[in-house]
């Protein structure tokens, strides 16, 4: 049982110090932290001085282990020194078309042909219905992501060039390879540890060995999955390549940088002359939108001037009802006045 111990401890120990040297250094704390955890737990149980007598035996074996596995990743770069680059390749395509359901049409076609598939899709524009049940027709625009196999993107892009009118072309690459194959190395690094604690689970003789190991294989087991994952995710990524493509229903195309002036000159004032019947056509629809609500509030102007007018009216008729006093004439007195004046003092 103690030797079983100390070859438990033996290779926790190897495993920190013979990861692959790209591995991450998250992954050299893990196994260095559970090494230490395990070192923890010998020395509790009385069992850490006997193991460390009889680790040197046991570290003996699980660096020949090891170091099978050395000479064998040794062997194969000397069969392959040169890797397989990991290239991800990436490209972004903006695309016209006059017809826009021929254009689908023609790219499903070209999709079938070079074995390529639409991951995501967003259409928009067509046939807008309005409150009224009537209906107006915006031009349709499309963003499409396309998975194509990466032997087969260079002549999916050129036939594009039949399908629409390619206004703007762009192509990105990303080599991988060196996480891809640190990432590598680390999977094959922890099925051999799995390896290992499978057969002394096999050779447990007490419940708190068998908990202890079973601990660490579950722990190993999780990393592996995880590391399976990515693998097969980046193998996914160098084996097709990503194609983002947005088409865009015109009426026209835009021309080439290489076009005459004339040319240009005759596309601008095209445009220009679309976008003020569109314009025009959108101020007509917002007025019929509005006319009911106009109507309600040329009717509610009419009353208030209706009667603000009447108001006024009748005013005017009161002050031609009340005569005004006549004017005196500079130098003319009144009777009043006369009266006044004519009378003696002492009876004032």
């Amino acid at each position: 049982m103690k030797r079983m111990l100390s070859l438990l401890l033996a290779l926790t120990m190897t495993a920190a110090l013979t990861g692959c040297g790209g591995a991450d250094m998250s992954a050299q704390s893990t196994s260095s932290t559970a090494a230490a955890m395990d070192t923890g737990y010998y020395a509790e149980s009385g069992y850490y001085d006997d193991a460390l007598a009889a680790a040197p035996e046991e570290m003996a074996v699980a660096e020949a282990a090891n170091g099978s596995l050395t000479a064998d990743r040794t062997s194969a770069a000397v069969a392959d020194p040169v890797q397989e680059k990991k290239i991800i390749r990436t490209a972004s395509i903006r695309m016209q078309t006059l017809d826009f359901n021929q254009c689908e049409g023609q790219l499903e076609e070209l999709l079938d042909g070079y074995q390529a598939y639409i991951q995501d899709s967003t259409v928009s524009g067509g046939e807008q219905l309005l409150s009224d049940g009537s209906s107006y027709t915006e031009p349709r625009y499309a963003s499409y992501t396309v998975r194509v196999p990466e032997d087969q993107l260079d002549g999916f892009l050129n036939a594009l060039e039949s399908v629409g009118n390619v206004i703007e072309t762009s192509i990105s690459s990303s080599d991988i390879s060196d996480v891809y194959y640190d990432t590598q190395a680390r999977l094959e690094n922890m099925q051999l540890r799995e390896e290992r604690l499978q057969e002394l689970l096999e050779q447990a003789d007490t419940l708190e060995n068998l908990l202890t190991i079973e601990t660490e294989l579950n722990n190993v087991r999780l990393e592996i999955e995880q590391l399976t994952a990515t693998m097969d995710r980046y193998d996914q990524q160098v084996a097709l390549s990503t194609v983002y493509l947005n088409v865009e229903e015109v009426r026209q195309y835009v021309p080439a940088e290489d076009d005459s002036f004339t040319d240009r000159l005759l596309y601008t004032m095209s445009r220009s002359w679309q976008n003020f019947l569109r314009g025009a056509s959108d101020l007509l629809f917002t007025l019929v939108y509005l006319l009911p609500t106009l109507i309600v509030l040329a009717v509610v102007l009419a009353v208030v001037m209706a009667v603000l007018r009447r108001k006024g009216v009748l005013r005017s008729k009161k002050a031609k009802a009340k005569p005004d006093a006549p004017a005196q004439l500079p130098g003319q007195e009144t009777a009043e006045q006369q009266a006044e004046e004519n009378t003696p003092p002492e009876q004032k």
